[in-house]
């Protein structure tokens, strides 16, 4: 009997089951320790090998694909000065993995009308319950890590970054799905990511849920009345908040260390001392790592890079860490990879582009979303939804062509 391999379930499936396998690594490593190999560098080294064959094997994207093997071939150079292939071998699979995933999804769905717009549905309905509700039990069961050490609760999620960007994009959709369709099931995803996200108590986190809650639906306010009653909503949601902080023990600690860090970065000027708070006292690091440089300067570790993966979450802002371990080269081939991406394909408005935003946003002011493996896989998602204009959740964010074509077909059906 012969079976007929389909591409679009396997990769749908490998995709879909990231934060589980996140899950039992973090289990893993809380109990082995944080050895470099796990069940989540194999997992992700398998579909990086399928990503990359699909990519070599079509036209459209294997000349881009062949500029992303920068990033191994650099990391075999290092790995024959140290005699160690792993560590570096692991950094630059994950700085290319974002942009293979997007790679993968456009090949295999490229001749598909929706282009797997219902898988990419279903892979953020199943993130919505899996996400917060297996973090909402680990804190229940106390069992995983606490996010900072004064601070917070990650469970088994071992990269703070990454589940507080993860997170952050679940509520970005929670709440659209919410403002096209307040059915109980998406109020419950909205409710238990907000509850997930004041667990983790990352500052990123609490302020973009705000944000996101605000501007979701002023953004859906197409009239006077309907802001009038948004802007009740937003003053009911605040008053929920200022309940939460006065009840809950986990709010009020974190908002008591983002107090302390405002207090400890007040220094050097008021743009200093923001940039100091936003970025979690990272931004002093930059000028140290760039003084290594310039007293051992050298134009190689200038193009090729000269901080080490051992030493390359220093400072812990994506693309300065991309500057120091790939140089000027690997710096300008992920940013014009993703600048092509951007330009090359339209993208939706709500809450696609949105979600986009914070990507780069988180990106730019902290670490390990391009080359984080669980944040690196959320961000893919982000831009491949971004990029269907019907994201199955608001017929507005249609354009005009889609919906004469729907009206077309419903009138043939008829």
């Amino acid at each position: 009997m012969r079976v007929k391999v389909s591409w679009k379930r396997i990769i749908y499936i490998l995709i879909l089951l990231s934060p589980v396998v996140d899950t039992i690594n973090g289990l893993y490593l809380l109990r082995v320790g944080a050895t470099g190999v796990s069940l989540g560098t194999f997992y992700r080294l398998v579909i990086t090998l399928l990503a990359l064959y699909i990519a070599l094997r079509k036209r459209s994207t294997a000349g881009q694909t062949i500029l992303l093997l920068y990033f191994p071939f650099s990391a075999v150079l290092k790995s024959i000065q140290d005699n160690t292939l792993t560590p570096y071998l692991t950094y630059a699979v994950k700085w290319i993995y974002p942009v293979l995933l997007v790679y993968m999804w456009k090949n295999v769905f490229r001749r598909t009308e929706d282009t797997g717009r219902e898988y990419i549905n279903k892979i953020i309905d199943f993130w919505l319950w899996f996400v917060p509700l297996s973090l909402i039990t680990e804190y229940l069961l106390k069992l995983g890590y606490i996010t900072y050490y004064d601070a917070g609760y990650k469970g088994l999620y071992y990269s703070t970054n990454d589940i507080a960007f993860l997170l952050t994009v679940l509520f970005i959709y929670s709440v659209s799905k919410v403002l096209h369709d307040s059915s109980k099931k998406n109020i419950i995803q909205s409710l238990i990511t907000l509850i997930a996200i004041v667990i983790l108590g990352t500052k990123s986190c609490l302020i973009f849920a705000v944000v996101t809650f605000v501007t979701g639906i002023l953004y859906n306010s197409g009239t006077y009345k309907k802001l009038l009653r948004n802007l009740i909503i937003i003053a009911m949601g605040i008053l929920a908040v200022v309940l939460i902080a006065r009840y809950s023990t986990q709010f009020n600690n974190a908002m008591i260390r983002y107090s302390n860090m405002w207090s400890y970065s007040t220094y050097g000027g008021k743009v200093s001392t923001f940039l100091n708070f936003a970025t979690s006292g990272r931004t002093p690091r930059i000028n140290s790592f760039f003084t290594k440089l310039t007293n051992n300067f050298s134009v190689t570790k200038l193009l090729f890079g000269w901080i080490t993966p051992d030493n390359a979450h220093v400072i812990e802002m994506d693309w300065h860490d991309l500057l120091c371990q790939y140089g000027v080269i690997g710096l300008a081939v992920l940013v014009i990879t993703y600048l092509r991406i951007f330009v090359q394909y339209r993208f939706s408005k709500y809450p696609g582009v949105y979600a986009l935003i914070v990507g780069m946003i988180y990106t730019t002011l902290s670490g390990h979303i391009i080359s984080g493996a669980l944040a690196g896989t959320a961000l893919a998602v982000v831009i491949i939804d971004s990029q269907n204009r019907n994201i199955g959740y608001s017929y507005k964010a249609l354009t005009r062509k889609d919906k004469r074509a729907i009206r077309g077909s419903s009138v043939q059906r008829a």
